[in-house]
Formats: structure tokens, C-alpha cells, sequence
């Protein structure tokens, strides 16, 4: 319910709002987008799934929207960065313009989208006190609860502890996917959050969401990258905007390794 009502809600401000609000509301749709289908992962087994097209849908949703984002990094963040630190003057060529993600979510297929998502979770029974085990052996009682949750958490934590270990060959494609899996824990830790220690919650969440945040910056560096290693042929002045990029991306893995070894060395939180 609350990711759904991130969401719809973001999607209202979005067509209704104003229209300085835009890169926020398109940010917050993604992340409740992200959250939902994280949701979905940390849940599977123990919830129907929705329907196969409801989720290729909203994956699409989440893609045009990712379009209209990556713009904004390019055109506000990166630019910035640029100007202050002397970057000649750069003629970025333009290009054709992304979707308008306004016109994305009024579309009758997006907002069709949404009830049907809504309907889908209404149709939902009450879940049930237990979810089965991982991976066959049936319990029924709360404590089963918790030791499955533990047991799902500690797997996908070491996904992400053995990312940290190779951290330093990890290329492009791997980090990508390193960002998923952290922002997928992150997620299913906030979900369990209330069968679990607080204070461990507490204790794992910060380092989950630092280096996540680190993760999320190097991404937005990758798309800038990408973005002027298109138009140097054209634009010379784009190789200093490379050059600078090139020593942020080694900047800010630098401060991403440590962040990422702490996380890698905390336990999961139990109940």
C-alpha cells in the first residue's frame, strides 16, 4: 500500500503540481516504483505475485521516467559541476527530447496501469501469519517468520559482501548491478523492519544507505560520461568535461570502497 500510494501520489503532484516540483515528483515515482518491485522480491513465496504484465508495465513506466531523469542529472548536476570548476564553454549539439514524463503518466495506458495495480492489491488475501520456509520445509509459527526473514536478509547480504571483496575489478555492468542489490536490501530491511531489533536495524540501515547514496552518484557520473563520450567527435571542448569525469568516477569509488567494506563487515539485523 505505501509504495502504491508513493507512487500515485507523486503522480498526481506530477500532472497537478508545479511544474518547479517536476524533478522531484519524477524522482519519488521512480524510487516507490523501485521499492514496489523490491517489495515483490523480498515477499516472493510467501505473497501471490501479480500478473506478469503488470510488472512489464510498470518496468516501462520506470524506463520512460529514467529518460526524463538522466536529462536532469546531465542539464543540472554535471552542468554545475562543470561551470564551477572553470570547464570551457560546451555546446552540447541538441538532441531529440525524451518523453515528457507529464504526458507519460496522464496517458489512459499509465493510468489504467494504476488501477490495475490497485485492484491487484485489493484482491490480495490477508496474508498469512507465517510464509512458508526457505526452501521446503514447512513451519508455521512466528518464529519461522523471523528465522526465514534473517535467512533471505543474510543471503542477499552476502551477495553484496562478495561485490566488496572485488570491488576494485568490478566493471561498469557489476556496479550497476552492486547498486541493485543494495538498494534491494536496503528496502526489504525497511519492509522487515518491524520483526526485527531496532536498534540492529538501526545499526545496519546507516552503512546500507550511505553507500547507496555513494552508488547512486557514481551512476549519475557513468550517464554524464556516456552523454559527452557522444557528442566529442563534434564538441572538442567535451574532452575536458571527460577528464574531469574520469577523476570523479576514481574519486568517489575510492570513498565508496570503505563504505561498502563497513557495510560488507555488519551483520544483518535478527530479530
Amino acid at each position: 500500500d505505501e509504495c502504491l500510494a508513493q507512487i500515485t501520489r507523486n503522480a498526481i503532484g506530477l500532472i497537478e503540481g508545479d511544474p518547479g516540483s517536476r524533478v522531484e515528483h519524477v524522482h519519488q515515482m521512480r524510487v516507490g516504483i523501485r521499492r514496489l518491485r523490491s517489495a515483490l522480491r523480498s515477499f516472493v513465496d510467501w505473497t501471490p505475485a501479480p500478473p506478469d504484465a503488470l510488472v512489464g508495465e510498470l518496468r516501462a513506466l520506470f524506463a520512460t521516467l529514467g529518460e526524463s531523469r538522466d536529462s536532469d542529472v546531465l542539464d543540472t548536476c554535471v552542468a554545475a559541476e562543470l561551470t564551477r570548476v572553470g570547464a570551457p564553454v560546451l555546446k552540447v549539439p541538441a538532441v531529440a527530447p525524451g518523453p515528457d514524463p507529464v504526458e507519460a503518466v496522464r496517458a489512459d495506458t499509465v493510468q489504467r496501469l494504476f488501477i490495475a495495480w490497485i485492484e491487484w492489491r485489493a484482491s490480495l488475501a490477508e496474508p498469512p501469519a507465517s510464509p512458508p520456509t526457505e526452501p521446503a520445509v514447512e513451519e508455521t509459527d512466528a518464529n519461522s517468520f523471523h528465522r526465514n526473514v534473517e535467512r533471505r536478509l543474510r543471503r542477499w547480504h552476502r551477495r553484496i559482501a562478495a561485490d566488496s571483496k572485488a570491488f576494485d575489478e568490478l566493471d561498469d555492468e557489476h556496479l550497476h548491478s552492486l547498486r541493485k542489490h543494495v538498494k534491494r536490501q536496503r528496502y526489504a530491511v525497511e519492509f522487515f523492519a518491524s520483526v526485527l531489533g531496532r536498534r540492529k536495524v538501526e545499526r545496519y540501515l546507516e552503512p546500507l544507505a550511505a553507500i547507496q547514496d555513494r552508488m547512486g552518484e557514481l551512476n549519475d557520473l557513468f550517464v554524464a560520461r556516456t552523454r559527452y563520450q557522444e557528442i566529442v567527435a563534434s564538441e572538442p571542448a567535451a574532452w575536458f568535461a571527460l577528464g574531469w569525469l574520469a577523476a570523479r568516477i576514481e574519486e568517489v569509488r575510492a570513498l565508496a570502497k570503505p563504505e561498502l567494506e563497513r557495510l560488507a563487515k555488519t551483520d544483518p539485523p535478527t530479530a
